[in-house]
């Protein structure tokens, strides 16, 4: 059930898990938005689903924790870039422009 509130933003409530392609497909994508809002309240266990983003994602998760100051969620992430940068990782190809 979703409900909107005065200022426009809508809370999840609770949802009822189907076992359908398209609501996994809808919970991934709810979970991967709500990354953002579980590291700056310094919440590790969001930290679970990294694998799913790129170099630039993740260097945008560690300004939300430097502005935040979430300690816990910052030590993660830094050391989840290093290991990125360490491996076979083009870091280049989030940047690049394609014809």
């Amino acid at each position: 059930m979703m409900t909107e509130r005065s200022n426009g933003d809508f809370v999840i409530k609770y949802i009822v898990p189907q076992k359908t392609r398209t609501a996994n497909h809808i919970i991934a994508y709810l979970d991967r938005i709500s990354v953002s809002e579980r590291i700056a309240k310094d919440d590790v266990s969001a930290l679970n689903l990294l694998n799913q983003f790129t170099i630039a994602q993740v260097s945008s998760f560690i300004d939300i924790c430097n502005k935040n100051k979430c300690v816990n969620c910052l030590a993660e992430l830094l050391d989840r870039k290093n290991k990125m940068l360490d491996g076979d990782i083009d870091v280049m190809d989030d940047f690049t422009l394609d014809d």
